[in-house]
């Protein structure tokens, strides 16, 4: 991931720590602010502040700069130098979202497709990233079903065992996690109960 800094003035861009000014002027990669000379600046300063906030999607980023009213020749302009330089990349944004779903919030592989094509990535490029996102968390997604039905027991820990048990299939099930995962999950997580 690049990380995209702005100084307080909004006057130096960086990207991992280095200023984009010291970039040579043939540099494909050099993104200016001076808008004599490029008349989307405004448009780019925008966008580089929005990703600065926090990831985006190449779709979300162009909904939002066309919200804000930018030019539409400005945006398309901008969206493709951001991708060329790598600043903006749905497929690293579908895996770090993804991983950070599946990780932090026991999210189901269905969930994620959903939450991912929403936000305007490409159905392949959804699947690709989790597939990555759960190889490089070294876990499955009868994992993600179990973490997410431990989570929820906490809450029904009161409750007699059979309802329990219902409601947390319910819950996984409307989670979006697989039948048999789901079941698997409950089974693990009450025990012989």
């Amino acid at each position: 991931m690049r990380i995209v800094t702005t100084a307080r003035d909004g006057a130096e861009l960086r990207v991992d720590g280095v200023p984009l000014a010291s970039a040579s002027p043939g540099d494909p990669h050099r993104l200016t602010l001076s808008t004599a000379k490029d008349p989307a600046a405004k448009t780019h300063a925008r966008a580089l502040r929005l990703l600065t906030l926090r990831a985006r999607s190449v779709h979300e980023l162009r909904a939002s700069l066309l919200e804000k009213g930018e030019p539409p020749e400005h945006v398309a302009e901008v969206v493709a130098r951001l991708l060329a330089s790598g600043l903006l990349d749905d497929a690293r944004f579908a895996e770090d979202r993804a991983r950070a779903l599946l990780v932090g919030k026991a999210r189901s592989r269905r969930r994620l497709e959903h939450d991912l094509a929403a936000r305007g990535v490409p159905r392949e490029a959804a699947s690709a990233a989790i597939r990555r996102a759960l190889a490089g968390a070294e876990t499955t997604e009868a994992d993600v079903a179990e973490q997410a039905a431990r989570r929820k027991h906490r809450a029904l820990a009161r409750l007699p065992p059979e309802e329990q048990r219902a409601k947390l299939f319910a819950y996984l099930a409307r989670q979006g996690h697989p039948t048999d995962a789901s079941r698997d999950a409950v089974r693990r997580v009450l025990g012989g109960r």
